[in-house]
């Protein structure tokens, strides 16, 4: 304890004073120092009683690192960090980074010692379905992809046949399930079956661009498709 900037010594503490206003300082390791201002009296007895607020350190790590850490709501800096004089008791350190899920977390803090926090991020369930959606899409359109280019190779094989017998009739397209039967010869049954539905799709497509009021749209669609398989076959060359 300081009387006036002078130490006196350590709480529990009595000791004997001028009379007038003096400045009573108490201090302790690791903890925040209070101050106040007392007026003595001659003959009279003038009692300080303090509660010190103790303060400690908290480090904070991630996997990834980067994560921006929030100390009870306020942006603190990134990990790996070390947090310096936080105040003795319960926080919440949130950890947020792009591209994955937050993270937020109760800890005590105790005076003069270091809380250590270490957290992995997990992805964020909404890149997971983003990452699973563009996989599943870039799949449709490969599948689609080998299908076009077996029907034209049976479109082609047919008209040839037609064209040397003499016949003048239009070439059949052939059904899903003939088509099925026909990629059984050289895909697995699985794939030779989603092989055949996306050729069935690709037909339903076709007949509702025929018929429905927003074939403009639907046509677009399909030229945009047909580009897309383009460049994919251009880098399979």
């Amino acid at each position: 304890m300081y009387i006036d900037g002078v130490y006196k010594g350590t709480t529990p503490l009595f000791i004997s004073v001028e009379e007038g206003r003096h400045t009573i300082k108490l201090t302790k390791e690791y903890y925040y120092d209070v101050e106040e201002s007392v007026f003595v009296k001659i003959g009279e007895t003038t009692y300080v009683s303090k509660t010190l607020k103790g303060y400690g350190f908290i480090r904070v790590d991630s996997l990834p690192s980067g994560a921006k850490v929030y100390l009870d709501g306020v942006y603190k800096g990134k990990t790996p960090l070390f947090l310096g004089k936080v105040i003795e008791g319960s926080h919440i350190i949130k950890l947020a980074k792009s591209g994955y899920a937050e993270l937020t977390k109760t800890i005590y803090v105790y005076p003069g010692e270091t809380t250590y926090v270490f957290e992995t991020l997990s992805f964020a369930t909404w890149l997971l379905t983003s990452i699973f959606g563009i996989i599943a899409l870039i799949s449709v359109f490969i599948v689609i992809f080998v299908i076009r280019k077996k029907r034209e190779k049976l479109t082609a094989t047919k008209a040839e046949e037609m064209t040397e017998k003499g016949e003048a009739k239009e070439v059949k397209i052939p059904e899903p399930e003939e088509v099925r039967e026909r990629l059984r010869e050289t895909y697995p049954e699985r794939d030779a079956a989603r092989l055949a539905n996306a050729f069935r799709i690709i037909q339903d497509i076709k007949s509702l661009c025929n018929t429905n009021t927003k074939a403009k749209e639907i046509s677009k669609e399909f030229d945009l498709l047909k580009m897309y398989l383009t460049e994919i076959e251009r880098e399979a060359c």
